[in-house]
């Protein structure tokens, strides 16, 4: 239930109380997370996926919609279905797995995900979350709200789940009616903003630049290495005379080899 779920987050009172939000989306996301609550392994995952994704509440938002969405299709899809999609890269390299989670962590994004359980709506309904680079960073529906960083994209995601396909019509209607369920003040009190000219689609000038500057290097460490060495014309005999040793030797092993293994055969 709503209140058992802000119990175990140490927040105490009914979901939804002290961390505002609509009541509406708090009923549809509670058992979501009753089904994480059941699983330790997926909660820890979850907190993992948190410190490296970054974000806040709008991330987590983001994977309840997405998750919300995905069920309309597939009966029965989870939060532990979605952290394991291949949709998190900090999961699919490791990275998250092997990031530790101190009890400070814990307990911020335990608020953060209060905050969620609580029906807040600062994404206005977006599924898809990412940064610049990411494969859908450029893709519709891109809201923008005090705070955050620059890095970060929400947007309408599309993609496919069990065979099942999403598309961005798909997450715009879902969106919709996430709208319809809770006003546009509920969340952080900001109207969802559409895509702008003036807001950006591609990195800042001082990302591209530390992004470049990396591809250089990584081109750089690339290259083949040639090793030429300057021989004098004795060196170069001596050189030569050693390899031809060892060249027979290795063919005076070989034939010993195989004139053992005759002997066997035979």
């Amino acid at each position: 239930s709503s209140a058992a779920g802000s119990s175990d987050l140490g927040i105490g009172g009914d979901v939804g109380g002290d961390v505002g939000g609509n009541a509406s989306l708090a009923e549809q996301r509670a058992p979501l997370w009753a089904d994480v609550e059941r699983d330790p392994a997926t909660k820890h995952l979850m907190y993992q996926m948190m410190a490296t994704e970054g974000g806040g509440s709008a991330t987590v938002e983001a994977l309840f919609n997405r998750v919300a969405m995905i069920r309309k299709k597939v009966p029965g899809y989870s939060i532990s279905d979605e952290l394991r999609s291949g949709f998190y890269g900090p999961i699919n390299t490791g990275k998250a797995q092997r990031t530790a989670i101190t009890p400070a962590m814990r307990q911020r994004y335990d608020r953060e995900i209060a905050r969620v359980l609580g029906g807040s709506n600062i994404i206005q309904g977006r599924t898809d979350q990412g940064t610049f680079g990411d494969p859908n960073a450029n893709g519709p529906g891109r809201v923008f709200f005090p705070g955050m960083s620059r890095r970060e994209i929400y947007n309408f995601w599309k993609g496919s789940r069990r065979g099942r396909q999403f598309t961005y019509q798909d997450s715009a209607r879902f969106a919709e009616e996430q709208n319809a369920r809770a006003p546009a003040s509920d969340g952080l009190n900001q109207p969802a903003l559409t895509q702008r000219p003036e807001m950006p689609t591609e990195p800042p000038a001082e990302l591209n630049a530390d992004l470049q500057k990396i591809k250089d290097q990584r081109a750089e460490l690339e290259k083949p290495i040639t090793i030429r060495a300057q021989l004098d014309r004795g060196q170069d005999n001596q050189f030569r005379r050693a390899s031809m040793r060892r060249e027979v030797n290795r063919e005076v092993r070989e034939a010993a080899y195989n004139s053992y293994n005759d002997i066997g055969a035979a």
